[in-house]
C-alpha cells in the first residue's frame, strides 16, 4: 500500500474517532514530517507496478529470461534495435509483436567497413518487413570512432541513406549521436526527417530545445548526468521517453524504471505519473498498441 493511501485514509478518521479536529491536524503534521524523511530509495519500495516502455534496447544480446523478467516487472513495450546484419536478423527473431518490437539499421561504427551489397541487403530486409518494423535504427553518427575524414564521410552517407529509406517507408528513425550532435541535427533538417528519436541524449540544452521545437523525441538512459538533467528540464515531457540501451553499462530492460525515476525527479513529478506519460509517448511515437496492465506490488 502506498504511503499516500494510508495517510489519506487515516487522517479523516482521526477526526471522526476523537471528535477533535486539532488532534487530526497535529497527527497530519506528524505524518507529513515522517514522509519527508523517507528517501527516494525507500519510496521505490512502495511503487505500484505500472506499465513501462523501453524506447531503445538491444534484446538480441539477451536470452529469453531477461525479456520475461522485464515483462514481469511491468515493461510491456521494448523497442529492440539492431546494429548490423547479424543483429538485425536476430532482432526479427526475438520480436514477438506483443512486448518486443523491432528496429533495424546499421550503427555508424560499421559504416567504414560495410560493403554496398550488405547495405542493400539490410535495406531489402527492412522493406520486406516494413509491416512489423517499428523504426529504422540504430543509425546515426559517431565521430568518436570515425577514422578521419574518410570515416566521417562514410558515416554521413550511410546515415543519409537510411533517412531516405525512413521517409520512403514513413517509419521513424532511432538516432545515435556521439560528438556529432550539430552535424546530426543539420542532416536531419536537410533531409527533412519527420519522426526522429534521439536516443541516449548527450546534447546540450540548446540542442534539446531545438530538437523539441522540431517535434523530435529525446530518450533518457538509466545513468545520471548533469547536462542531461538540464536538458530534461528544458523540454516538455511530451518530447521525452525512457530507455536502457541495454546491455550498455551492464543494464537490462528491467532497468528502465531507473530512467523513469531520473526524468520524474528532474521534472518534479510523481513516478507513476511520469511513467504513464513516458510509456504513452513511446507507444504513440512507435505506433504501438499493447494491452494495458497494472498490478499492485508490495514492498
Amino acid at each position: 500500500m502506498k504511503f499516500c493511501i494510508t495517510y489519506n485514509y487515516i487522517l479523516p478518521n482521526i477526526t471522526f474517532i476523537t471528535g477533535y479536529a486539532p488532534v487530526a491536524y497535529c497527527f497530519g503534521n506528524y505524518m507529513a514530517a515522517i514522509a519527508k524523511q523517507i528517501t527516494s530509495e525507500d519510496k521505490s519500495k512502495y511503487k505500484t507496478l505500472v506499465e513501462l516502455a523501453d524506447a531503445h534496447c538491444h534484446l538480441y544480446a539477451f536470452d529469453g529470461s531477461a525479456i520475461a523478467d522485464a515483462v514481469a516487472r511491468g515493461v510491456a513495450t521494448m523497442i529492440s534495435n539492431g546494429i548490423d546484419t547479424k543483429s538485425n536478423l536476430k532482432t526479427l527473431e526475438v520480436s514477438d509483436g506483443r512486448h518486443v518490437f523491432p528496429a533495424l539499421g546499421i550503427h555508424p561504427d560499421y559504416a567504414e567497413n560495410i560493403g554496398d551489397d550488405e547495405i542493400e541487403y539490410n535495406i531489402r530486409l527492412i522493406r520486406e518487413n516494413k509491416n512489423i518494423v517499428k523504426s529504422i535504427g540504430e543509425i546515426g553518427l559517431d565521430f568518436t570512432h570515425a577514422n578521419g575524414i574518410k570515416g566521417i564521410e562514410k558515416q554521413i552517407a550511410l546515415f543519409e541513406t537510411f533517412i531516405d529509406l525512413s521517409n520512403e517507408l514513413n517509419l521513424p528513425i532511432s538516432v545515435h549521436s556521439r560528438d556529432a550532435m550539430q552535424q546530426v541535427l543539420h542532416i536531419l533538417d536537410e533531409k527533412d526527417a519527420h519522426a526522429v528519436h534521439l536516443h541516449f541524449f548527450e546534447g546540450n540544452v540548446d540542442n534539446a530545445i531545438e530538437a523539441a521545437r522540431r517535434g523530435y523525441m529525446i530518450s533518457v538512459p538509466p545513468l545520471k548526468s548533469g547536462s542531461r538533467t538540464s536538458a530534461i528540464k528544458a523540454v516538455p515531457i511530451g518530447n521525452l521517453m525512457a530507455e536502457t540501451d541495454s546491455p550498455t553499462a551492464n543494464s537490462s530492460p528491467s532497468d528502465v524504471d531507473k530512467a523513469v525515476s531520473i526524468i520524474a525527479d528532474a521534472k518534479g513529478m510523481q513516478y507513476e505519473d511520469a511513467a504513464h506519460i513516458l510509456t504513452e509517448n513511446t507507444k504513440r511515437f512507435f505506433n504501438i498498441s499493447t494491452a494495458k496492465f497494472m498490478r499492485n506490488a508490495g514492498p
